[in-house]
């Protein structure tokens, strides 16, 4: 009787402990859904060759962040001011960005990892997009009512497309895996340059000169380079294919879209869809296909991020920042940030992630939602745009009338 006793003991024992595992909080197995960096030769070989790290706008690093919170320099110039430009590095680290000098004489400056001003270019245009570093070093930056721009690592132009004062491209250039440089004018059309500067193609299928394409943009790729991911005036989200400029599929998304669609290691596009009332985040496969549609009330300017594990991270309208799963679920939910600026969200190696949360602060929480640090800016911010996180744990952000490196 007592073995018999014992032996049920042991039993009762083994089936609360295996009750116990199975009640944890950890997320399923199932739900880590790892992400590969997607090689792209067409791009410089740096820590941030484009505006949000790649040509899938993951906004992920493959290096660590700052963890200190800590502003190591700041920059600025007489009478300077940056509309709607972030920050790309090169492959010896330098920094790029564009800027105005009141009143309109706009600039793409190339700056050492001290701050220091490596050189200057004056620029056509009211102002420039986010530039992007090809490989060699080759910079491509657009202008808003000018050109688009290829210069060298030291400056000198290599070629420049569209001289007429009346063009008025929008967006940031992607680059496809043969080089090709990929653009959009604000009437809507969508263009594809040969690397000599020559043009390939155009898409003028849904021009409207009555409406703009927002500025603040990128277009995305898919990981074979096969299709390109954009909006349309039609309030669509087009697929192109990247060789022809053809429209493989478009997708209704209720309203032009301002932040850029996302497309995960599997090929899966995100983007926002707007309803009567709000901005919503959805992902399709790479037929169109819907996969899930997430009810949370997002931001519709603020551009989202899915770490190495699949995770995704948004803003919400009430001023949060929401953790997602890869089928779209909610992990967690951040506390209210007050003044929420409308720039991006990017990640580090380790799952940490920045963002500004308003033109004063920048945060940082790890894929769990606890601060990592909070970083107090200079007075004169006056609004931040796209950061980059470089390969020494550095963040660098461009604010409107400063620039800023943060430890």
């Amino acid at each position: 009787m007592k073995k018999l006793i014992f032996i049920l003991t042991i039993l009762c024992l083994l089936i609360m402990v295996n009750c116990q595992k199975k009640n944890t909080n950890e997320p399923p197995a199932n739900n880590i859904h790892p992400q590969v960096d997607i090689p792209w030769p067409s791009l410089a070989d740096s820590p941030w060759p484009a505006p949000h790290g790649d040509m899938q706008c993951t906004g992920r690093s493959k290096f660590i962040g700052p963890r200190e919170g800590v502003v190591a320099w700041t920059f600025t110039d007489e009478r300077y001011a940056n509309e709607n430009s972030g920050v790309v590095l090169g492959s010896d680290n330098t920094i790029y960005f564009t800027a105005q000098k009141h009143p309109y004489t706009l600039y793409l400056y190339a700056m050492n990892p001290d701050g220091s001003i490596k050189w200057k270019n004056e620029l056509e245009g009211q102002f420039a997009s986010t530039p992007i570093i090809g490989v060699g070093d080759v910079i491509y930056v657009l202008t808003y009512y000018g050109p688009i721009y290829a210069f060298n690592a030291d400056g000198s132009l290599r070629w420049k497309f569209g001289t007429s004062i009346y063009s008025s491209f929008t967006y940031s250039p992607a680059i496809g895996l043969d080089g090709t440089i990929y653009f959009a004018d604000a009437d809507g059309r969508f263009y594809a340059i040969n690397v000599d500067g020559t043009l390939k193609w155009t898409n003028e299928e849904k021009v409207n000169p009555n409406e703009t394409l927002p500025y603040s943009y990128s277009l995305a790729m898919s990981p074979d380079g096969a299709i390109l991911y954009g909006a349309a005036l039609d309030s669509t989200l087009n697929a192109f294919d990247a060789q022809t400029g053809t429209i493989l599929w478009d997708y209704p998304t209720g309203s032009i879209l301002w932040t850029s669609p996302m497309v995960d290691a599997a090929g899966n596009i995100y983007f926002l869809q707007h309803d009567s009332t709000a901005y919503n985040l959805c992902s399709l496969n790479a037929e169109a296909e819907l996969r899930w549609e997430n009810d949370q009330k997002l931001h519709y300017w603020t551009s989202f991020h899915i770490d190495k594990d699949g995770n995704i991270y948004v803003c919400s309208v009430d001023k949060r920042i929401l953790s997602l799963d890869y089928e779209g679920k909610l992990r967690w939910s951040s506390s209210q940030l007050g003044s929420f600026w409308p720039s991006s969200i990017i990640g580090d190696n380790e799952g940490v992630i920045y963002f500004a949360h308003s033109d004063r602060y920048i945060l940082a929480l790890d894929k769990e939602g606890n601060q990592v640090f909070e970083c107090v800016l200079p007075d004169l911010s006056g609004g931040l745009f796209f950061g980059a996180l470089s390969s020494d744990g550095h963040l660098y952000l461009s604010g409107k009338y400063q620039f800023f490196c943060i430890k």
